[in-house]
C-alpha cells in the first residue's frame, strides 16, 4: 500500500482532519472451504477490539472502543475472501 507521513498534525479551531488507515490480517485457514475460512476469521479477526480517542485543543479525548464482532458478519466476510482472485 502507498503510505505517507504527515509532518504537521495541527488542526486549527473549526477545522477537521480525516485519515484513512489501512491494516490487514493474515488468515491461514486449514483448508480452502467456507467453514475453515469462517473458523479462521472467528479466531483471528472477530475478537479484535479497536480503541481510539477524539482529541481536541482543550481535551485529550475519551477512550472509546469498537468491537469488530459488532460490525462484521463473519460468514459474509469468509465468502467474500474465498471469492478474491488467487483464493
Amino acid at each position: 500500500m502507498d503510505s505517507s507521513i504527515r509532518l504537521d498534525d495541527t488542526i486549527l479551531p473549526g477545522g477537521a482532519l480525516d485519515e484513512d488507515i489501512d491494516w490487514g490480517v493474515f488468515l491461514r485457514p486449514l483448508s480452502d472451504t467456507a467453514a475453515a475460512m469462517r473458523a479462521e476469521i472467528d479466531h483471528m479477526f472477530v475478537p479484535v477490539i479497536l480503541g481510539y480517542c477524539l482529541a481536541t485543543e482543550s481535551s485529550p479525548g475519551e477512550l472509546k472502543e469498537v468491537a469488530i464482532r459488532d460490525k462484521v458478519d463473519a460468514a459474509e466476510l469468509a465468502e467474500s475472501v474465498l471469492r478474491l482472485p488467487g483464493s
